[in-house]
């Protein structure tokens, strides 16, 4: 994770620009950024399973990924927590592991607790910010729109912005695409939403069993 950050000078902003100024004489914008790693590559045996799993999923063979899901599986919270590996692979379940394994990952916890989890972002998302605040860019090259000036603006690659708690309210133009809201400092802005994702959103989690890596966890998000 690093953090890039814009200094502009307040007091020098005022009098170049007034009170009114746009985006550039905001107080020091921080953008902290989570950068895509796959941490796989260190076990042989993880990075081919899955590898097997991706292919599994886009030939949408669900005997397979149910044969690699250990008896300790878990999906959801509280009383629609499901544990054995018959009937777990329903429609949700199935889009959240689509979804999570075609980004990278990270390893999770120590020990006997470890884990390898995807996507990336939830595995290596800062404990000093709370994720249910924030959303991650996860493509390269994304811009905002600052929703007052309608000043189109660029952003670091893989940002991670300040949101709606819980999830970012949602607006459709006239073409019917949708943005998403963002925070940069204190202004309002908006995000095409297919560029953003909760770090909480979907994740899928792998332990080693003996020689044997196994899905112990699917979980369609918080």
């Amino acid at each position: 994770m690093k953090e890039l950050i814009l200094r502009i000078i307040p007091s020098i902003c005022i009098l170049l620009f007034g009170t009114s100024s746009l985006f550039a004489c905001e107080k020091s914008i921080k953008f902290e950024t989570i950068a895509p790693i796959d941490e796989s590559s260190s076990s042989t045996e993880l990075q081919n399973l899955i590898e097997r799993l991706r292919i599994a999923v886009s030939n949408n063979d669900h005997k397979f990924v149910e044969s690699k899901i250990d008896e300790s599986f878990i999906s959801g919270f509280g009383p629609i927590e499901e544990k054995g590996n018959s009937q777990i692979l329903d429609g949700e379940a199935w889009l959240t592991l689509e979804s999570s394994i075609s980004f990278g990952g990270a390893f999770t916890g120590n020990g006997d607790n470890q884990q390898y989890c995807m996507p990336y972002f939830y595995a290596k998302f800062p404990g000093h910010l709370d994720p249910y605040e924030y959303q991650v860019v996860i493509k390269s090259g994304s811009k905002i729109l600052l929703s007052k000036s309608q000043k189109v603006i660029d952003i670091p690659d893989y940002s991670l912005l300040k949101s709606d708690f819980g999830a970012p309210k949602i607006i459709r133009d006239d073409n019917d695409r949708k943005w998403s809201r963002v925070y940069i400092g204190t202004r309002e802005a908006y995000i095409p939403s297919g560029s953003i994702r909760s770090p909480i959103g979907g994740r899928v989690c792998l332990k080693r069993f003996d020689d044997e890596w196994r899905i112990t966890s699917i979980i369609s998000g918080d």
